[in-house]
């Protein structure tokens, strides 16, 4: 590779609320040496339409941004892109571990002449060892990159290559939260209320169907819209639903698509509420709290430094890892509409009591690996590969 006169980097994404190589990417951009391009690929495992819908919503936010990338699929031609034959990857970047969730020729064992790289989408924080650490991509990569020494710990306990492919670089998701002169954009209808997030998890099962079970969506998704009108001289809230919650929707026996359809757009078109769907880092930085169960956000949020109420399920302390239940115990929590309702008198009273914690694990676990951001220290893995 050192003598190659430019290395194809290529960047699989599948969701765009999981795309967290921002930094990489635009990083990678201004070096002449390195040439990046992004493939939307296809969420395969909830029916074509919502595939569509998905990528759709993906080449939007690239768009947004002027980001160089193909989709996969090309409408005119109705094919689908031979990735290795047209692009001809040196490195391949994938955001997403599972297999059968995109097209086999958008996975790992599609890619044994290229060196492949995984930095996990989210902060892990459950107890799905074997799918977060022990899966095909994550031994076969050239290099996972881990976000903590507590990350690597667990890697190395249950991965088959006992975690020799892993480096501690941080999470890149939120190295933004570093950068001083970063001017968030505001995502907001109305900046002079309190701006409340509340973000389900997908998982509405049990654990006979699902692998675990955060979301209380089905238990407060009536009581929520009642905040939101209760509230609606008072709170600003942003719907922010896992990606997975709405065809999870769809298919379930009490919702269907048309009780969901309306459901959501009711938080897309309500006077004091708004859908998110993608990316949420200027949502983060410009929000005033937050009201939870989605597992990532237990410790991503926590950069913000801002309040959270997380909305608890029987058994939930248990299906947490270690860094998952560290985050997890600095936050509020609710058991009940009762609990809810004494968050938001929190927030109204301007009253905070557990902040001390939340800023005492920042300055613990969350601040950059040697005095450099996750971006940097992934950026320098790469970098030696052709110096």
């Amino acid at each position: 590779m050192k003598n190659k006169k430019r290395i194809n980097v290529v960047f699989f994404i599948i969701h765009a609320s999981v795309w967290k190589l921002d930094g990489l990417y635009k990083k990678m951009c201004k070096n002449k040496r390195l040439n990046p391009i992004i493939v939307i690929c296809p969420y395969i495992s909830q029916g074509e339409a919502n595939m569509f819908d998905e990528m759709c919503e993906v080449e939007k936010m690239l768009t947004n941004k002027n980001y160089h990338f193909v989709n996969a699929y090309d409408r005119h031609r109705k094919v689908w892109l031979d990735v290795k034959t047209e692009l001809c990857p040196d490195v391949v970047f994938f955001t997403n571990p599972y297999f059968g969730i995109t097209k086999k020729e958008y996975y790992i064992t599609n890619y044994t002449n290229s060196l492949n790289c995984y930095v996990p989408y989210s902060y892990t924080c459950d107890w799905l060892y074997e799918f977060q650490y022990n899966q095909p991509l994550q031994n076969f990569v050239w290099r996972f990159f881990l976000e903590s020494d507590i990350s690597k710990k667990i890697a190395k306990k249950h991965s088959l290559v006992r975690a020799k492919n892993v480096l501690v670089t941080g999470y890149p998701g939120l190295d933004i939260f570093f950068d001083k002169d970063y001017q968030p954009i505001n995502v907001w209808k109305n900046t002079q209320q309190i701006k409340l997030i509340w973000a389900p998890h997908h998982t509405i099962g049990n654990l006979a169907e699902e692998a675990i079970t955060f979301s209380t969506f089905l238990q407060y998704s009536d009581y929520m819209l009642e905040v939101a009108k209760k509230y609606k001289n008072i709170l600003q809230i942003a719907f922010k639903p896992h990606p997975i919650l709405k065809p999870k929707l769809y298919k379930h026996a009490l919702w269907g698509k048309e009780r969901t359809d309306a459901y959501y757009h009711c938080w897309e078109t309500m006077e004091n509420t708004q859908l998110e769907m993608s990316d949420y880092i200027d949502l983060f930085m410009t929000s005033d709290a937050m009201i939870f169960d989605s597992v990532s956000f237990i410790t991503e949020y926590l950069y913000t430094k801002k309040p959270a109420l997380f909305l608890c399920r029987e058994g939930i302390e248990k299906q947490l890892n270690e860094m998952g239940k560290i985050s997890w115990n600095i936050h509020y929590k609710a058991n009940s509409r009762e609990d809810i309702d004494f968050f938001i008198n929190l927030l109204l009273e301007g009253k905070d009591p557990l902040r001390e914690g939340r800023v005492a694990f920042y300055k613990e676990y969350l601040m950059p690996i040697n005095r450099q951001t996750a971006t940097d220290n992934i950026y320098s893995a790469i970098e030696k590969l052709y110096i």
